[in-house]
């Protein structure tokens, strides 16, 4: 039985203005995904503190409402013209509260957070974040929260965990947000943000001229073949964690560099070049000001890859510097970079965002799933097994590799026009004997 609490606040300001380049980034995906935009509300679970009655979690719900002008802000689409956002300064927002018995475990908050993320946001009419409080025999046990990805990113959604943590134990103070999206949108469109803009669209520009080969192009003729969403191949390395690490160290490379040496030679491998650019995410929190900013900071980026005769060591270093070098133009106007990509570069393997239509995310310190049934534990070194579709329909693929202590995870999607799935399964094998093989 769930009920449905109305939470208010007022005495703040109205404002309005444009988005932020990250808002405006993930616009265009979002734009590219109108049948299935739910697929990028970011979905969460924190657990509350034991003793926190249900006054104290609604509360510190209002506190982060409160604080951060991207949980009570509107986003307007008008047609074509570029949209805007409004803060509102006084309003209400719901929680709803369901208690779910004698005991609320982790597997009931990642439904109640499923439940909440069925429904796309209609952003012109609510708040871009959902809350519902899970009871077990009347007392606070779980907050699942479902947010719009076009409001805050991941590394937002640890800001607001870690404030809602603070409020409800009592710990201190919290200390007024760095920035909030309209100041950071403004920041953006100053001569500084101008500098920035034209150092990136640059950058790009000259790595697109010097690595133009599309990696794994589309057939065309299977135009159909991704309605049904894209398979998912996922792949599990057996204390290959341990060794990313090991050769980290000896090779003194940040282990996604090390991860990213081996990926590219498993690509190059399986696709006719060994020239091409690799799609990266970048959250851009490095950027001034960016901690503890609640709004969306991630745009996407892309490195130069060349992996003929050179190591997977000598690659790893490669990498690093060409990491450096993507993070610190991966900032910038995405309507200014797709006029540049329309106009010096209308052959470039690129759908709808981004600067390539692929993208590759690393995590390290990644909490792997459970592995499916009927796979030994004792299995070495590496199993690989089939997921859900995702229902993705514009990107080639996209490859996220995980990583802890001890093992190592890699996780693609990709459109079968592009990447058939035995193609992947092959990627991902190679990916891991090179690891195996140092």
């Amino acid at each position: 039985m769930a009920t449905t609490r109305v939470e208010n606040f007022e005495g703040f300001k109205d404002r309005h203005g444009p988005l932020t380049w990250g808002q405006r980034h993930y616009w265009t995906i979002l734009a590219g995904h109108p049948m299935n935009r739910r697929q990028f509300s970011l979905r969460q679970h924190w657990r509350i503190p034991a003793g926190a009655n249900l006054e104290l979690v609604c509360s510190a719900v209002r506190t982060l409402v409160e604080r951060h002008e991207a949980l009570r802000t509107h986003i307007f689409f008008h047609g074509d013209g570029e949209p805007i956002q409004r803060v509102r300064g006084c309003g209400s927002f719901q929680i709803t509260v369901r208690d779910v018995g004698h005991e609320a475990t982790e597997a009931d908050a990642e439904e109640a957070a499923g439940d909440m993320a069925a429904q796309d946001f209609r952003l012109n009419e609510e708040f871009p974040i959902r809350f519902q409080v899970l009871l077990a025999d009347g007392e606070p046990v779980f907050l699942a929260v479902v947010v719009s990805h076009l409001a805050v990113d991941g590394y937002a959604c640890g800001v607001l965990e870690g404030e809602f943590m603070e409020v409800v134990r009592g710990d201190k103070d919290l200390a007024p947000p760095s920035k909030q999206p309209l100041d950071w949108a403004e920041k953006e469109r100053s001569s500084a943000g101008a500098s920035v803009n034209r150092r990136s669209l640059t950058y790009f520009d000259e790595l697109l001229r010097a690595h133009p080969v599309s990696l794994f192009p589309r057939d065309n003729a299977m135009e159909n073949v991704g309605r049904e969403g894209f398979p998912v191949v996922l792949g599990h390395g057996v204390g290959l964690g341990a060794k990313i690490s090991e050769l980290s160290g000896r090779w003194k490379s940040p282990v996604s560099a090390v991860a990213l040496a081996s990926l590219v030679r498993s690509l190059a491998h399986h696709s006719a070049t060994d020239v091409f650019p690799l799609g990266l995410t970048s959250s851009n929190r490095f950027l001034p000001g960016a901690d503890g900013y609640v709004g969306m900071l991630a745009q996407n980026t892309a490195l130069g890859v060349r992996t003929a005769g050179k190591s997977t060591r000598e690659l790893a270093g490669e990498i690093r510097r060409s990491q450096m070098a993507a993070y610190q133009s991966a900032a910038y106007d995405q309507g200014d970079l797709d006029a540049l990509l329309e106009v010096a570069h209308p052959g470039a393997d690129r759908v709808g965002f981004g600067a390539v239509s692929h993208f590759v995310n690393f995590q390290h310190g990644y909490v792997f799933p459970p592995r499916p049934d009927g796979i030994a534990p004792e299995l070495p070194p590496y199993f690989l097994w089939h997921g859900d579709r995702v229902p993705y329909e514009i990107p080639r693929f996209g490859i996220i590799i995980s990583s802890d202590d001890h093992d190592l995870g890699v996780r693609i999607f990709a459109d079968p026009a592009a990447l058939p799935v035995s193609k992947v399964e092959s990627i991902i094998k190679t990916f891991f004997d090179e690891f195996i093989g140092h």
